[in-house]
C-alpha cells in the first residue's frame, strides 16, 4: 500500500513539475500543494523526487508561501521608499537623509533574509542529493558534478565534479560520458589525457 502511494505521488509530481505540461497552467506549476507532492516523496525515498526538489530548492521554486511573503514585503518597503523618496522637494534634505538611512537598513535587512534563506535551500539541497545518489541516481550525480565544476552554489570542487561524471558514466549516464571526454581533454579534475577524453566522448 506503502508503495502504490509513493508511485501515485511521483506520477502527480512528474506530470505537473515537468516541462512540456503547459496546460496545468502557472498557478498549479508553482502551488504549494504541488511542492508538498513532491516532498512527501522525497521524504518517502524516492530518487526521482529528491533530484526534483534539490532542483526547485536551488533555483527558488521550492519556497514556502510564508518565506515568499517575507521577500515580497521587503521589496515593496524599498519600492515605497523609493516612492516617498522621489515626492520629497530638492530641498527637504532631512528626509532625504532619513529616507536614505531607511533605505539602506532594510536593504541590508531583506538581502540577510533572502541569504539565509538561500543557505537554507543549499543545504536541503545538497543533502537531498546525496540521498539520490547513495541510491546510484545518476541524474544527481550529473546535478551535483556541475554545481561542484560551476562553484556558485557550493565550493568549486573540480575533483569531486569529475568523480561525480565518471561515477554517473560508468552508470551509462550520456551527459555524464560526455563531461568526463571534455574534463579529459582539458585536464578538469582529472590528469589530461586525450585517449580517455577520445573513449569517454565516442561513447557519448
Amino acid at each position: 500500500m506503502k508503495a502504490t502511494t509513493t508511485a501515485l505521488l511521483i506520477i502527480t509530481a512528474v506530470l505537473v513539475l515537468k516541462p512540456g505540461f503547459e496546460s496545468f497552467g502557472a498557478e498549479i506549476y508553482d502551488s504549494e500543494s504541488v511542492i508538498d507532492v513532491v516532498r512527501d516523496a522525497a521524504k518517502a525515498g524516492n530518487a526521482s523526487a529528491q533530484d526534483e526538489l534539490a532542483r526547485r530548492l536551488i533555483d527558488g521554486t521550492a519556497r514556502s508561501l510564508q518565506e515568499i511573503r517575507l521577500l515580497e514585503d521587503g521589496t515593496n518597503a524599498l519600492r515605497k521608499i523609493q516612492r516617498d523618496a522621489q515626492n520629497l522637494l530638492s530641498s527637504d534634505t532631512e528626509n532625504a537623509k532619513r529616507l536614505q538611512e531607511a533605505y539602506k537598513k532594510e536593504q541590508e535587512r531583506l538581502q540577510k533574509l533572502r541569504g539565509a534563506i538561500e543557505e537554507k535551500e543549499i543545504k536541503q539541497a545538497i543533502d537531498l542529493l546525496e540521498a539520490a545518489i547513495a541510491q546510484d541516481y545518476s541524474e544527481s550525480m550529473v546535478y551535483l558534478a556541475y554545481l561542484c565544476w560551476d562553484g556558485k552554489r557550493v565550493p568549486r570542487d573540480w575533483k569531486r565534479s569529475s568523480e561525480l561524471n565518471k561515477k554517473a558514466a560508468n552508470l551509462g549516464n550520456v551527459a555524464a560520458m560526455s563531461n568526463l571526454g571534455w574534463y579529459y581533454a582539458r585536464g578538469t579534475g582529472v590528469t589530461k589525457d586525450l585517449n580517455e577524453a577520445v573513449k569517454w566522448l565516442e561513447k557519448a
